[in-house]
């Protein structure tokens, strides 16, 4: 799998797909990819904020999206995937997730 199937073509919409999610971004959809954006999700049964760069919020919907889960059920993994010697916050964790999903597909 190419890079480009993980970051969207100029023609894919950037709007968040609220039947899979239900994240509410802050950022207009033509940011650029290193803008940040927050976003409010549901983990653990808790609503939480969550901030990153639009590129790893479009990454991390097609992860979800290929994997037939919904962001807020993919998000409680990988927060439950983390140990608790691991210091780093959740947006951190994410965005190694992002980075690790991509290295295994090439």
């Amino acid at each position: 799998m190419a890079a480009s199937d993980i970051r969207p073509t100029p023609q894919q919409s950037f709007a968040v797909d609220t039947r899979l999610t239900h994240t509410t971004p802050t950022a207009p959809t033509d940011s650029r990819p290193t803008d940040m954006q927050k976003h409010s999700v549901t983990v653990a049964g808790h609503r939480t904020s969550i901030s990153l760069e639009r590129v790893f919020w479009d990454a991390i919907q097609l992860i979800a999206r290929k994997k037939g889960v919904s962001l807020n059920r993919l998000i409680a993994q990988i927060d439950a995937a983390r140990t608790d010697h691991q210091t780093g916050n959740l947006s951190s964790a994410i965005r190694v997730f992002v980075l690790e999903h991509r290295i295994m597909l090439d």
